[in-house]
């Protein structure tokens, strides 16, 4: 083992050391006494505790616990949402939508939460839209691009 293996080593230890508290566990998505809404407060509430005690580990798996909690309302608004028929644009739009509206949510109460997902997810399937609509007609606004030229430049003037 050398010196640099042992300070990486000791650094992660200690990150886990610190990063253990009661915001560590995970509600369970099964949730006994009150259902979904109890949960996703409970998932929420972990959440901000984890970021206002900056515990890095286990904000990055309650942020996993929560995004996994909501995928399946995701992929709902997104078919709900887009008038496109492609499946896998909408499943990569729900997901990404998701992932950002998780990652933008400061409140610990989830409260609002699906009025921000749904915008973020019509606002990454408006983002493919306009993706594909570009690369369609990427090529026709450069000349010569995607062909084979001598590979000289002329600026125009």
């Amino acid at each position: 083992m050398t010196g640099m293996d042992f300070g990486v080593g000791r650094s992660d230890a200690l990150a886990r050391a610190r990063d253990f508290s009661d915001s560590a566990r995970i509600p369970d998505q099964r949730d006994r006494e009150g259902g979904k809404a109890t949960t996703a407060r409970r998932l929420w509430e972990a959440l901000g505790q984890a970021r206002n005690e900056q515990q890095p580990l286990t904000q990055a798996r309650l942020e996993d616990a929560v995004f996994g909690f909501y995928l399946p309302r995701a992929r709902a608004l997104a078919d709900q949402i887009a008038q496109d028929n492609d499946r896998d644009a909408r499943g990569r739009a729900a997901e990404l939508g998701l992932a950002r509206a998780v990652l933008g949510w400061q409140p610990e109460d989830p409260e609002g939460f699906e009025r921000f997902l749904r915008a973020s997810i019509a606002s990454e399937l408006r983002n493919t839209e306009r993706r594909r609509a570009t690369r369609g007609t990427g090529s026709a606004t450069r000349p010569g691009a995607g062909t084979s030229g001598s590979g000289k430049f002329k600026p125009q003037q």
